[in-house]
């Protein structure tokens, strides 16, 4: 058995960067608080962002929609993953996720993950949106106006 131990790792060429496959290679977040309603039948932005850029065109993506207290009176509450303005999602009506319920109800806690290669190096934004079919939704509804209620989109760019 052999042991490897050193202080630093340089890349060899500038600018390549040193890539180890499995290993994350950069995380970035975005965080919105504070209420976000609509009734719109069109998915609509909540405001929820976060950009990336790439270190390299081979990594895997990892977006990640965590958090959140979503409240429904009757009815159906689309969430949807957008990329540079464009939906990412192609199954069913575009929905990465989708939440009914036929009476009035809060419930907390989104969990949703959306796998993609890099194909560039080419800067992106990724976008959450919303739809409420014909009732008001919240997307995150905080109590009072007091903002506790946090919603996160964090990418991770994974080495492969």
């Amino acid at each position: 058995m052999s042991i490897l131990k050193v202080d630093t790792i340089n890349e060899k060429t500038s600018g390549n960067g040193v890539a180890i496959p499995g290993h994350v290679v950069q995380v970035q977040r975005g965080s919105i608080s504070g209420t976000i309603t609509t009734s719109s039948t069109t998915a609509s932005a909540t405001g929820l962002e976060c950009a990336i850029t790439p270190k390299f065109a081979t990594s895997l993506l990892k977006i990640e929609l965590f958090g959140g207290r979503h409240y429904l009176t009757n009815g159906q509450l689309d969430i949807h993953l957008y990329k540079d303005g464009s939906t990412v999602n192609s199954v069913g009506a575009g929905r990465w996720i989708s939440i009914y319920n036929n009476e009035p109800i809060h419930n907390g806690g989104y969990s949703a993950c959306h796998f993609e290669t890099a194909s560039s190096t080419n800067a992106r934004t990724y976008q959450v949106y919303m739809d409420g079919h014909t009732n008001p939704v919240w997307f995150n509804n905080t109590p009072s106006g007091n903002n506790e209620y946090l919603v996160h989109l964090v990418v991770t760019e994974i080495a492969q």
